[in-house]
């Protein structure tokens, strides 16, 4: 077979099945016993019990052999027919959907101003970008340390970051109250600002600092201070009403199921709880919530929550447990540790400024995904005056082409392996187990057709002018070889490639094995291909009726083994009795010519 076949010769003959079925211990046994006849017949018994028995089983185990071989032949056959159909499968897959097919290129005039990416949507087209000003996060260094562990508190304290003028604390213990710590405990918070412990190495006492960078946007502007923990944490007070209704409510994003009946004490409870168990999963601790003798939840979270959004209580199935929330205690800030602080600005956030054709735009981030649908740029460094990135969005059919050449290859080798598989047997190579295996199945037919007609026939969501394979550069020759036009292709794909993306793909990017509406040229027969190969497909239906087959022949095999057993056991008895009859003649003859030997010499001697 040609090389690009799935289809490989097996090295390994078949065994004779009845060989593998007469064990050694039984050959043994039987020559043992019969080797012991003959001593009174003179014949050798054990040639001919042995020679009657493999004669017998020439005669009844041939043809099951070669019922088994057949057999053997064909689901060896079946597996190689489901792998290059499979093989075809694949080729189709890589063509049925847009994704895979509406490919686009982008290139950047200027990559080191701006590199840009492009996916499937994305209009061809060229656009000017010019880069005033890249996005940054605000930058702030702390003051000097000695020692990445020297002591800055001999007790907890708190690390306030303030974004959007909310508030949220870090805790430091005073174990941790180091440089190394804090900058730990500030990028285990993931807040949106990281932090980085360098050593300046200006010579100073206190050469090693901090610095912290924020997100890049200028709405991500922050305030970075440290608190002794004195000030007080925020405290929230929910009035609930009784629950007229079984059902859920959500308490701060939280559910909570409540029942009919239930008093404002016992939802107040039950709110209590789930809060509690939904902290205990995220790993939150320092709130306390407590049911009031008025049957209301008070809720005082940590100081590390700082300022914290008021408490929402949503009732989506209307069981009448609703909560007024209310602040009773707002959060204050504690006083600042002395020693240290992160005032020094390095850096403010700023967002990006950049035109697109000319048209003013920002963003607070370098990677823009909303300017060009599909396009993505990635903002790198400013542009000089009058001197724009030119941004070029083009297809890249050279990709689609490769895949239908691949789909011309895939179908042709499956053609070849089909006729090898349904033609002769190859005599001259005894290894070769495929060919004819599957000679006179109507099986091989009937797929042989029907893949002829998944690459020969209209799509089912025809374009005006591409309806087929056939208006993209493919033909086929009087013997069944596909072959492909290039510039065929390329013409098509100049002229009327959206009409391509239909034809193969109906324009529909999710592709369903259930799907009983067109999928396009592709995804139709990737659909018919893998219901052919799947474990209840045709294929393998066919395949595991002939190993049935096979299994049965063998069994007969195993029940001809024993007849042959007994015939064997038999053949023993016969020839035992038989040479112990001989025995006792021959020595009764010899007997006898003793006797009558004596009278004669004895009527000589008178």
């Amino acid at each position: 077979m040609a090389t690009t076949s799935p289809i490989t010769a097996s090295s390994a003959t078949t065994a004779s099945a009845a060989s593998a079925l007469k064990t050694t211990s039984q050959k043994s046994a039987a020559q043992a016993l019969i080797s012991k006849l003959g001593s009174g017949s003179g014949v050798d018994l054990n040639s001919l019990a042995t020679n009657l028995v493999e004669a017998e089983r020439a005669a009844r185990t041939a043809p099951v052999n070669k019922n088994i071989a057949a057999g053997e032949a064909r689901v060896s056959g079946y597996a190689a027919l489901s792998m290059t159909v499979d093989t075809l499968r694949t080729a189709f897959e890589a063509l049925q959907k847009p994704s895979g097919v509406n490919l686009v290129s982008a290139n950047s005039s200027n990559t080191s101003a701006v590199s840009v990416t492009a996916t499937t949507g994305a209009i061809p087209g060229t656009h000017e970008v010019s880069v005033t000003a890249r996005a940054q996060g605000q930058r702030n260094l702390s003051t000097g340390f000695a020692a990445t562990d020297t002591k800055v508190s001999n007790t907890d304290f708190f690390l306030r970051l303030a974004v959007g003028g909310k508030s949220k604390g870090i805790k430091i213990s005073a174990a941790n109250a180091t440089p190394a710590g804090m900058v730990t405990a500030i990028n285990n918070a993931k807040l949106g600002v990281t932090a980085q412990l360098i050593n300046t190495g200006d010579g100073s006492a206190s050469p090693y600092k901090i610095v912290l960078n924020g997100t890049s946007g200028s709405t991500n502007s922050f305030t970075f201070s440290t608190d002794d923990g004195t000030g007080n944490s925020e405290r929230q007070n929910i009035v609930f009403s009784g629950a007229s209704a079984s059902g859920t409510i959500k308490v701060g994003g939280v559910s909570v199921t409540v029942a009919a009946g239930d008093n404002a004490s016992a939802v107040s409870t039950k709110v209590k709880a789930a809060l509690e168990t939904d902290d205990s999963a995220k790993g939150v601790t320092g709130r306390t919530y407590t049911v009031g003798q008025d049957g209301s939840l008070t809720v005082e979270f940590s100081k590390a929550d700082g300022d914290v959004d008021t408490l929402t209580v949503t009732d989506s199935l209307v069981t009448g447990a609703t909560g007024q929330v209310s602040t009773t205690q707002t959060f204050t800030a504690g006083v600042a540790l002395a020693g240290f602080n992160f005032t020094s600005l390095l850096q403010s956030a700023s967002d990006a400024s950049f035109s697109l054709n000319g048209i003013a735009m920002s963003r607070s981030s370098n990677s823009i995904t909303d300017a060009i649908p599909g396009v993505t740029l990635n903002l790198l460094g400013t542009t000089t005056q009058n001197n724009p990135a030119l941004l070029t969005v083009s297809r890249d059919t050279t990709a689609v082409r490769d895949k239908v050449k691949a789909l011309v290859e895939a179908f042709n080798t499956t053609m070849s392996d089909l006729k090898i598989l349904s033609g002769p047997k190859n005599t001259a190579d005894p290894t070769d187990i495929y060919s004819g295996s599957l000679q006179n199945e109507s099986t091989v037919q009937a797929i042989r057709t029907q893949l002829r007609r998944q690459v020969l026939d209209n799509s089912a969501s025809p374009g005006a002018s591409i309806k087929a394979l056939r208006d993209i550069g493919v033909s086929i020759d009087k013997s069944g070889v596909l072959t492909f036009n290039v510039t065929g292709f390329d013409t098509a794909a100049t002229n009327s490639f959206d009409e391509i993306v239909t034809m193969l793909t109906a324009n529909k990017e999710t592709k369903s094995q259930f799907a009983t509406v067109t999928q396009g040229l592709a995804g139709d027969a990737v659909k018919r291909l893998t219901d052919l190969t799947k474990p209840t497909g045709y294929i393998q239906t066919q395949s595991s009726s002939a190993q049935k087959n096979v299994d049965r022949y063998k069994e007969q095999l195993e029940q001809i083994e024993a007849r042959l057993k007994r015939l064997q056991e038999q053949y023993t008895k016969t020839f035992a009795n038989l040479d112990s009859l001989v025995g006792s003649i021959n020595s009764q003859r010899t007997s006898l010519k003793s006797t009558f030997d004596a009278m004669l010499n004895a009527n000589n001697n008178n």
